[in-house]
């Protein structure tokens, strides 16, 4: 079928980008203020979406959410890549070798994409983060995703606002510059529970040489669990699993 309003399109995609932030439910008047759009042309995307599947409405609240079928849209888009199953069977070796929660995540706009995740099986419970973003400057892997993605990244990160999430997350694009400066020198980054109390984290780049920075790895549990003295452990162990996800993308991409 032929596309006659390119212009409603392009809205309708621009729609849905922002939908898929950091909130879950979104107000007709919120999307409108936000996108610099009437009312009634929210209420027709909406509409549009929601009639093909792509957003759903709670009946009490009468605001709007991305539906569960872009679940099943990542899922044949990961299929594809070939990535999925090779992830998941070396985090969930990771995660039972230390106990801990591990992911692989990479940059998609300036925005930490996390696109796997593993947890033991001594786990009580984990949250789900495939297709979870964050902002870089708060999230251990955006750290060294930043350190090791190219020079203009961190530029325009450090032009952003940069969100405060807990006490010790960095504001300062200053601050955050040394600190990447010091994940570069060091070969790893480490979480001072930036984004979440209680939270810490190690993470180390995955990189080859055909195709250059492929993402990050981590480890992340409970503070506790991640003195200062088990960093250069935990990112070991973590260096000789990005060399695994490194060797075995030849083979799945």
């Amino acid at each position: 079928m032929a596309v006659k309003n390119v212009s409603t399109v392009a809205k309708a995609f621009q729609l849905i980008e922002y939908m898929a932030g950091e909130k879950v439910w979104y107000g007709v008047s919120e999307l409108a203020e936000s996108l610099g759009m009437y009312k009634s042309n929210i209420h027709n995307l909406l509409a549009t979406c929601e009639n093909f599947g792509y957003v759903e409405q709670d009946a009490e609240t009468k605001k709007y959410a991305l539906s569960m079928k872009f679940v099943q849209l990542s899922h044949h888009v990961r299929q594809r890549f070939g990535f999925n199953d090779m992830l998941g069977t070396i985090l969930r070796k990771l995660s039972e070798e230390t106990g801990e929660l591990s992911y692989f995540a990479s940059l998609y706009k300036d925005k930490v994409l996390y696109l796997c995740g593993a947890f033991p099986s001594s786990a009580i419970a984990a949250k789900p983060v495939v297709g979870l973003t964050l902002s870089p400057h708060c999230d251990v892997m955006g750290k060294v995703l930043m350190a090791y993605a190219n020079e203009e990244v961190l530029g325009r990160i450090c032009n952003e606002e940069l969100k405060k999430y807990t006490a010790t997350t960095i504001t300062d694009p200053d601050d955050l510059r040394i600190e990447i400066q010091h994940v570069r020198e060091n070969g790893y980054a480490v979480d001072h529970m930036e984004y979440e109390y209680g939270i810490k984290g190690i993470a180390v780049p995955v990189i080859n040489s055909v195709h250059g920075l492929l993402g990050a790895v981590c480890l992340k549990g409970p503070a506790p669990r991640f003195p200062d003295s088990i960093n250069s452990e935990y990112a070991e162990k973590l260096r000789k699993v990005a060399e695994q996800i490194s060797e075995r993308w030849h083979q799945t991409a």
